[in-house]
């Protein structure tokens, strides 16, 4: 690995950890209710386009990481072959906000993960499409 790949992989671990933390007593939420498990999976990839970093955060309840789902037309969620897309770090549903905030394009998968998502942009007029019933929404910043 060269080292200007290893600087772009500790940046984006930092801005990962920076973006997850939310100033809060220890083991609370905002609400200041006990933090719940990390149910998802979260992976910021950072492009450099024509001088600019751009952003590009993937999403995925944790349980659904390594299955493929069917739906229609031949489409197919294949979160085996593509975990390493999705699989970052663990983060709550509270911290997912955070995270979304900074991000240029966003691929979600998930009922929980899609679920936070809405709860953090209520204002965001999205609808998820189903593959083998499991909800994907990806939203686009132009």
């Amino acid at each position: 690995m060269t080292p200007s790949k290893r600087k772009a992989s500790a940046t984006k671990r930092a801005n990962i950890k920076r973006a997850a933390r939310v100033a809060r007593p220890a083991g609370k939420s905002a609400a200041g209710k006990p933090v719940a498990r990390k149910p998802i999976h979260v992976k910021v990839h950072e492009r450099n386009a024509f001088g600019e970093v751009r952003r590009i955060v993937a999403a995925c309840d944790s349980a659904l990481l390594g299955k493929v789902f069917e739906g229609p037309n031949g489409r197919f969620l294949d979160l085996k072959v593509y975990r390493s897309f999705y699989e970052g770090e663990k983060v709550s549903q509270d911290e997912i906000a955070e995270i979304l905030s900074h991000a240029g394009n966003i691929n979600l998968v998930g009922e929980k993960t899609i679920e936070a998502a809405v709860k953090a942009f209520p204002q965001a007029k999205a609808k998820p499409f189903m593959i083998g019933g499991v909800p994907h929404l990806q939203i686009y910043r132009v």
